[in-house]
Formats: structure tokens, C-alpha cells, sequence
């Protein structure tokens, strides 16, 4: 379905904007002007790869080879830009994480944001690589291998600032008011939120 509904909008409109996300993916309120940036920005900084994904704390699931390339130089360069565009470091948000959690550098497949013809892309290559051993299909497999290997197309919010994870995040992070979710180390408005 999801593949279905993003090769319906590439046949339309190639290069809009689509987001597709997992049901407990969340509005947090932040604008859409708001999203644009931050999606611009981050984008630009980590070397122009239009299709953003949100991270993740785990590298999950287990996966030969994966948490190495993940943390390899070029992507821990690419983690450090991001995260300096926000006026952020890795420690600001490694200080939240759980005690098990590894770093906020890994692929989360439940939100996917970029132009519709590339979108269809991924979703193909996650597809393609989603078969786990068991004979299971794992979106989560499937996008952490083609994030590793098609690292000039997608990149990740390692800001967590358009989609936070909250997977292995300590409690506190985020801040309910009246104009809607603040995510207290940016101190600005959460686009979303996943709560897995």
C-alpha cells in the first residue's frame, strides 16, 4: 500500500515532498514552513541526499557488518554536520538515551520524508532487502541496509528535530503546552514524534 500511494504521487508530481510514517508516528505541531527548513537544512549539510529518515538508538535488527558501517568516519562526519547546523553534538543527545542504548545514529524505517520519484526508490530497496532469515520481512532490516549501502540518498535526522524517536530516549525530552510538543534541547517546536 505504501509503495502503491508513493508511485500514485510520483506519477503526478515526481519531486513533491511526501511523507509516509507508521501509525504511532505523531503531530507534534511545528509549521510547515518550519519542516521545510529543517528538512533543507538538513539535507544540504549531510551532502544533498534527498530521502530523510528518522534515527534510531538500536541497530536493529542485528545485521552483519551494519553498526560498523553506520558509525564509519563519513557517517560519523555526516552525524557531527547535522547535529552542528542545530548548534548540537553528539553528547547533547547520547546525555538522553537509556543505558542500553548505543547512539542516535542508526536507521528507524517508520517515517520517511523526500521527493516522491526517490521515495519509491527506497521503499523498492527495502523491500528488496527486508527478508531476514527466518523468511520474515522486516522494514526496519530493509531500510538499515539500504541506508548503508545507498548512502547518497538517504539520510538520517540525526537531530532528531523533524521525527524523534523515543525509543531508548529518557523521559523529559519533550515538553506538552498549549501550542503543541517542545523538544526541550532545541528548544522549538517537534514536527513528530514516534513512540515506538
Amino acid at each position: 500500500a505504501l509503495l502503491q500511494g508513493a508511485k500514485e504521487r510520483a506519477a503526478t508530481s515526481p519531486d513533491g515532498l511526501i511523507i509516509l510514517m507508521d501509525t504511532d508516528v505523531i503531530n507534534g505541531g511545528c509549521s510547515d514552513a518550519v519542516l521545510r527548513d529543517r528538512y533543507e537544512r538538513i539535507v544540504r549539510v549531510s551532502g544533498g541526499e534527498p530521502v530523510l529518515v528518522g534515527a534510531d538508538p538500536y541497530q536493529w535488527p542485528y545485521i552483519p557488518g551494519a553498526l560498523q558501517r553506520f558509525q564509519d568516519p563519513a557517517m560519523r562526519a555526516r552525524r557531527n554536520a547535522v547535529l552542528a547546523e542545530f548548534g548540537m553534538n553528539s553528547r547533547d543527545l547520547d546525555a538522553w538515551q537509556l543505558p542500553n542504548a548505543v547512539s542516535y545514529s542508526f536507521v528507524n524505517s517508520g517515517f520517511i520524508m523526500g521527493p516522491a520519484w526517490l521515495v519509491v526508490k527506497v521503499i523498492e530497496c527495502s523491500l528488496a532487502f527486508g527478508w531476514m532469515q527466518e523468511n520474515y520481512f522486516n522494514d526496519q532490516g530493509g531500510m538499515q541496509q539500504c541506508a548503508s549501502r545507498h548512502p547518497n540518498i538517504i539520510t538520517i535526522d540525526y537531530t532528531g528535530t523533524i521525527v524523534l524517536d523515543t525509543n531508548g530516549l529518557k523521559p523529559g525530552f519533550l515538553r506538552v503546552t498549549p501550542a503543541g510538543i517542545q523538544n526541550t534541547l532545541l528548544g522549538g517546536p517537534q514536527c513528530f514524534v514516534h513512540l515506538d
